[in-house]
């Protein structure tokens, strides 16, 4: 019966797969149950225990992917304010170490593909989310969320990859090296295109913003919410003709 309620309810399956590692700590099975123990934990939305699990699987197994993403996921979550740098930090060296990650023995390229495609934007953004929150370098910032959105398809750039386009356009309008408000006023159409309406309000006017610094004028702007409506990316030619005097 201890089975059995542990197979239906997620706390005594944790409970159990908790057990098995304290008794048999060398288990060859060891990686497998910490495996499963990260997926009950997130289930049970136990980020505390989520995080100790696969820590513990990569002291065993330093670059098991899983055990980086969901490490990465957890202290990523974390990172919301320049105070926070130790932690920005610490989840992205961890993103870097997930991209370098090789594939292991005996996993299929299929499988290796699907683990990697879920995993390495998340990478990406982690290590973007570091470089404009705890570093304050917008450009390295700009190239990170860029290869994020070069690895989504279009449906996927307007869902799961639109704050990060966001992110892309805020961080081209940062004063500094990096700072581009061409750019900027495209990934904001671009945003503001797949955005619930009420995201919709709050993006106008730091495109209009952009854009008139830019610009000199709203004229325009219409046909770049067009065109970015289109695609992630901007064209190859694309440019807009800066007001005498705009900054870049």
């Amino acid at each position: 019966s201890d089975l059995a309620t542990a197979l239906t309810d997620p706390k005594a399956k944790a409970a159990a797969l908790e057990d098995f590692l304290q008794k048999y700590p060398q288990s060859v099975v060891k990686a497998a149950v910490l495996d499963v123990l990260i997926d009950t934990y997130q289930g049970l939305k136990d980020p505390g225990h989520e995080l100790a699990a696969a820590a513990t699987l990569l002291q065993i197994d330093p670059t098991n992917l899983k055990g980086i993403l969901y490490s990465v996921l957890i202290e990523k979550s974390k990172c919301t304010k320049p105070s926070d740098a130790q932690t920005c930090d610490a989840a992205a060296a961890l993103a870097q170490k997930g991209l370098a990650a090789p594939k292991p023995a005996g996993t299929a390229d299929d499988d290796w593909k699907k683990m990697t495609d879920a995993a390495y934007p998340i990478f990406h953004s982690t290590i973007a989310m570091d470089d404009s929150t705890s570093k304050k370098d917008f450009k390295a910032a700009e190239e990170e969320y860029s290869a994020e959105l070069k690895l989504y398809t279009d449906d996927q750039s307007k869902s799961q990859g639109l704050l990060d386009t966001l992110e892309l356009a805020s961080a081209y309008s940062q004063p500094g090296p990096g700072q581009d408000l061409a750019q900027a006023s495209w990934f904001f159409a671009r945003a503001w295109n797949f955005a619930p309406a009420s995201y919709k309000a709050q993006i106008e006017p730091k495109l209009e913003g952009c854009y008139r610094r830019y610009h000199g004028k709203l004229e325009g702007l219409d046909a770049i919410k067009t065109k970015a409506a289109a695609t992630t990316f901007p064209p190859q030619d694309f440019s807009i003709t800066p007001a005498p005097g705009a900054a870049k």
